[in-house]
């Protein structure tokens, strides 16, 4: 299957190109421009959403997905309705507002991300909605589109309808097959789209200045360092931001141990503190000593320096002592790390 919000940007983009005619009736892009010039103009729009990057988008704005489904909407095809009906636009402005609900009923389908929507078919796919039956009408609508280019039939060149027949074709039998196999009662079609992909890979682009070709081990740093930061997430991009989250997320881990307990040496011994490293001989410090700086003074490194080949009155009074007055409590260990 492809990708359906790359589909339906394709759709708007040969809109923007040629006719499409389905029926008696055609639809073209100049009726949504003539549309766009007379409700812009209102105080009180029937299309608010739209601007000029919707008419007339840049090529970077092309590939923002919400470009598109704000024009392929169910609110610009009603207003183009209400337009023609009232004379504002001609009456075959109809079959481009035919096309627009269509398409928009069509992308509710296939990218529905709930159980139940105020949207007939924006809900999931299940055995109580009519979405297969919706799905199959569609094909049979697609089937029937042909495109033009003046008077030139250009319907073999345009690959997006193709697409469409082959995404909506894959989505019925994966349905068939998960209900049949797997007693599946419903699904959300958005997790069949590659959006979460794009803002993942997005994300590992990101943490190398905006590097497109990171090399294997600068995507292992990336990917570490997003998978525990829980930042698997792409604050810019084209597509929307996906709703999933990891299964296992370390800053919500249950039944987290107490501070002391991650510290300590054993279990049967949770007030020691044992550091030892190569080369450096171990030490083993009272908790009670450290109290609430445990865990700034446990950071490796830092300790590791402030034991090599360092010995003073304090230190060796802490180390033997727990009967130590605050003043007392004040370790030297940073001195001996910048000495």
């Amino acid at each position: 299957m492809f990708n359906p919000p790359h589909l339906l940007k394709c759709i708007r983009n040969n809109l923007m190109n040629y006719t499409f005619k389905f029926g008696q009736y055609s639809a073209c892009w100049k009726d949504i421009e003539d549309f766009y010039e007379k409700d812009k103009i209102l105080p009180i729009r029937t299309a608010p959403k739209l601007t000029d990057k919707h008419i007339n988008p840049s090529n970077f704005q092309k590939m923002k997905v919400k470009y598109a489904t704000q024009v392929l909407s169910h609110t610009v095809a009603a207003s183009i309705c209400t337009y023609a009906s009232m004379g504002g636009l001609p009456v075959s402005s109809l079959g481009t507002a035919e096309l627009l609900s269509k398409f928009d009923s069509l992308f509710d389908c296939v990218n529905s991300s709930t159980l139940d929507s105020v949207k007939e078919f924006k809900s999931a796919i299940s055995t109580n909605n009519s979405h297969i039956t919706f799905l199959k009408e569609s094909i049979t609508f697609i089937q029937g589109i042909k495109v033009f280019n003046g008077d030139a039939n250009v319907t073999t060149r345009i690959k997006s309808l193709k697409g469409w027949l082959v995404t909506l074709n894959a989505i019925i039998c994966i349905w068939n097959k998960l209900q049949a196999s797997h007693n599946f009662t419903f699904l959300f079609t958005r997790r069949l789209n590659t959006d979460p992909l794009e803002n993942f890979f997005g994300s590992i682009r990101q943490q190398g200045g905006n590097c497109d070709n990171p090399t294997p081990i600068q995507f292992t740093r990336a990917f570490r360092k997003l998978f525990f930061s829980s930042l698997l997430s792409s604050s810019k991009g084209n597509c929307a931001k996906d709703l999933d989250v990891l299964l296992a997320q370390f800053s919500k881990t249950e039944k987290r141990k107490p501070k002391n307990a991650l510290l300590a040496k054993d279990a049967t011994n949770a007030q020691t503190l044992s550091i030892g490293q190569t080369d450096y001989r171990e030490q083993t410090v009272s908790l009670n000593i450290f109290q609430e700086n445990a865990v700034a003074y446990v950071s490796g490194y830092l300790l590791n320096k402030s034991f090599k080949i360092h010995s003073c009155t304090n230190c060796k009074e802490v180390l033997v002592s727990n009967n130590l007055d605050d003043n007392r409590k004040q370790f030297c260990f940073f001195k001996a790390y910048k000495e």
